[in-house]
């Protein structure tokens, strides 16, 4: 597998990238699975837990995701801050979700691409952590912290965090603490703009996560708020 997508939740890299994702193919990869949040109040079947019954409606909506933009998928067993009764946006304590997920997911990725150096032919994808979730930013850190040893079997991208990113002072937010944490790194920015019928194709495929979403999807909430936000676009970010 040459491409892996990181989703630190079940609708993170449609929201994010759907549209290249669908059309480059990979792997999607996603991390904190065990999940209880929904747009809309669900009603756990009796003897069911709210966490079981909420992870395994955003798995399906995952696979219907995945199986449209023919993409394959691998589910880590992490529970989300939500469940584990952290506060979703306060990143105190943050270390101890980073070393939990590293232990899960660094050698699952070193797993998938064995020991040969061929970082020209592998891409990853990581969030860049805008918006402040705990569950996002711990990826980033995590990502950042094996960067040498990613570095040798593969080329790293940061993606732009969709809904997030889409709001002007929210992403400038997310931005500058996503320099903070891969200092001394710096990042440069790749654009990848999309025809009116790839963003159409993406935004029914956003359409997949249907527990996510309280009102039908705007298309502004996702493209993020850079110099380009008039044309449909996804971001991505190199760090050198």
């Amino acid at each position: 597998m040459h491409r892996i997508y990181l989703s630190p939740h079940f609708d993170d890299i449609c929201f994010s990238l759907g549209g290249f994702a669908e059309q480059s193919g990979g792997l999607l990869l996603n991390l904190f699975t065990r999940c209880e949040w929904t747009a809309y109040p669900v009603t756990p079947r009796s003897g069911q837990s709210l966490t079981d019954h909420v992870s395994a409606l955003r798995r399906s909506e995952d696979i219907a995701f995945a199986t449209e933009a023919r993409l394959e998928r691998e589910d880590l067993p992490l529970s989300d801050a939500r469940v584990k009764g952290d506060d979703t946006f306060n990143l105190a304590g943050i270390d101890g979700v980073v070393v939990d997920l590293t232990e899960h997911l660094i050698p699952r990725l070193f797993e998938i691409w064995g020991e040969t150096n061929e970082p020209r032919s592998r891409e990853l994808f990581c969030p860049l952590g805008i918006g402040g979730h705990r569950d996002h930013v711990a990826t980033l850190m995590a990502i950042r912290d094996a960067l040498p040893a990613l570095q040798k079997r593969c080329t790293v991208f940061f993606y732009e965090d969709l809904h997030y990113a889409s709001n002007k002072s929210v992403r400038l937010k997310g931005l500058q603490r996503a320099h903070e944490i891969l200092v001394p790194r710096e990042l440069t920015p790749r654009i990848l703009m999309q025809s009116k019928d790839r963003f159409l194709r993406k935004m029914s495929l956003v359409e997949s996560y249907k527990s996510q979403l309280f009102n039908p999807p705007r298309h502004e909430d996702f493209i993020p708020a850079s110099a380009f936000a008039s044309f449909a676009h996804e971001m991505i970010w190199q760090a050198t």
